[in-house]
């Protein structure tokens, strides 16, 4: 059975590999999308070109070859168009049909993430009312609760004496004779190296 840090990790992998295709998808769409304005661009100059190309051909006199030769390009040009955004428009349906994939596999893994919680969430639930059938796991529990609030009380009393200590030892730090007394140990332990 996976642990709820291994799950929550696959979990995590899963949202960023998703969230990664998301943004690649995004990407392509934007791109097609440029594509396109380029495109309906280029349906521009080619109208100009069109436009000119039968302008020169008025002004030549050769007015009925001319127009046949602009009306074949311009149709080439139109059917090229048509192609580019044929192919950008099957393009963005297969973005738009991964982009729903993904979403699909997002939320199977937030349901998969639902179930595993609430499975962790149901074993601990159990574990807990198992231990609290146990005599040794209620004696170690109060054991326990007893040596932390013993450790809380005596944290609380080295604070409460710390600073007892530095507000009525500063008179007697100040005192030279007796700091020097005191750093020699007098009267309290017997002088170094030596026994009483």
């Amino acid at each position: 059975m996976l642990s709820g840090l291994q799950v929550a990790g696959s979990i995590d992998g899963t949202v960023r590999q998703a969230q990664e295709e998301a943004a690649v998808i995004d990407r392509e769409v934007s791109h097609l999308t440029d594509r396109l304005l380029r495109l309906t661009e280029d349906q521009g100059t080619v109208y100009q070109t069109l436009a000119r190309i039968r302008l020169d051909a008025l002004r030549s006199g050769d007015l009925i070859r001319g127009l046949s030769e602009a009306d074949r390009r311009a149709k080439e040009l139109i059917d090229q168009r048509q192609a580019e955004l044929a192919r950008l428009d099957q393009a963005l349906a297969e973005a738009n049909a991964r982009r729903a994939r993904l979403n699909e596999q997002r939320e199977t893994a937030r349901q998969r993430v639902e179930e595993c919680t609430r499975n962790a969430q149901a074993a601990e639930q159990a574990v807990r009312a198992e231990l609290e059938q146990s005599a040794e796991y209620v004696k170690q529990r109060a054991a326990a609760e007893a040596a932390t609030d013993t450790a809380r009380f005596a944290a609380q009393k080295t604070e409460l004496a710390e600073k007892d200590r530095s507000v009525k030892g500063t008179p007697y730090e100040a005192d030279r004779l007796f700091k020097y007394l005191w750093d020699r140990r007098y009267g309290t332990l017997p002088p170094i190296g030596r026994t009483p």
